[in-house]
């Protein structure tokens, strides 16, 4: 059994953390890099355990590793060499099981939850690219050479493709454990569960931004973020069938913690 059905089949909703980039910018941390947060294994790993801590204190049943953007390739322009930059990218998932468990070494810290998970990020290909280009789904490659997908609106991949078919494809695959909404905006989130549903019986993630539009030019975020409140959107979307519930760009511990104290109100099994 999966890690992810263990944690379900006791609890009815996993909390996945929030944003890292976010955190490392309030920490005073530039990423205004090609390599963005993953800049920051070079030259400050200790914070990156950092926000892994605090994610864990708000609440969360599963950090996801500062790796979205550690790619052989984008540490090799850097001048790092492969074997270096293997190291690197496994020193982001030792950060994060180091704060896991200095975590849950404090027995007030095990109470009515299950032991955090570590998952790995690895990063769509566009991610590489450094040019934004994971929100088109446009990379000028074929399918034989890549699939991966992200969303766009309430019913599509950025690509273009009904996200249904995408679930009913993933849904077919004994290795999937979940599948999920990521980095989207939280207006589109209600439909594409539907859209995911009428597909596939898979758990289903939701893990979209702040709302806020990227700007691969500047490598800054503009707009407004959305207005609805994270812990009551948590609900809507546990309503409607989500399981396991997260933040991805310009969330903070803030909105793990908002969900999290909505999650206590749950009974478990």
């Amino acid at each position: 059994m999966n890690p992810i059905t263990q944690i379900l089949n006791e609890y009815p909703v996993m909390i996945i953390d929030g944003a890292m980039a976010t955190e490392l910018e309030r920490m005073g941390c530039d990423l205004h890099d090609d390599l963005w947060s993953a800049k920051i294994l070079l030259e400050r790993p200790e914070l990156i355990k950092q926000v892994h801590a605090e994610y864990f204190a708000a609440g969360a049943d599963c950090a996801i590793t500062a790796s979205y953007q550690s790619t052989i390739e984008g540490f090799a322009a850097r001048g790092i060499p492969e074997t270096d930059a293997i190291r690197l990218i496994q020193t982001s998932v030792e950060l994060a099981a180091q704060a896991r468990d200095e975590f849950w070494a404090h027995e007030e810290n095990r109470l009515h939850r299950p032991k955090p998970l570590v998952a790995a990020s690895i990063g769509p290909y566009g991610a590489s690219l450094a040019d934004g280009s994971e929100y088109r789904g446009h990379y000028g490659l074929t399918e034989d050479e890549l699939i991966s997908f992200s969303a766009k609106d309430g019913r599509h991949i950025s690509e273009g493709t009904p996200i249904s078919e995408c679930a009913s494809l993933l849904d077919s695959c004994s290795q999937i454990a979940a599948i999920g909404i990521n980095c989207t905006p939280i207006e589109h989130i209600p439909p594409l569960i539907e859209e995911i549903k009428r597909a596939a019986s898979k758990p289903i993630i939701a893990y979209p931004n702040s709302g806020e539009q990227y700007d691969p030019v500047t490598k800054t975020w503009k707009g407004a973020a959305c207005e609805n409140h994270f812990g009551k959107s948590a609900q809507s979307w546990y309503e409607n069938g989500v399981s396991l519930i997260g933040g991805c760009c310009r969330t903070k511990p803030a909105d793990i913690q908002a969900i999290a104290d909505w999650a206590k109100t749950l009974k478990t099994t």
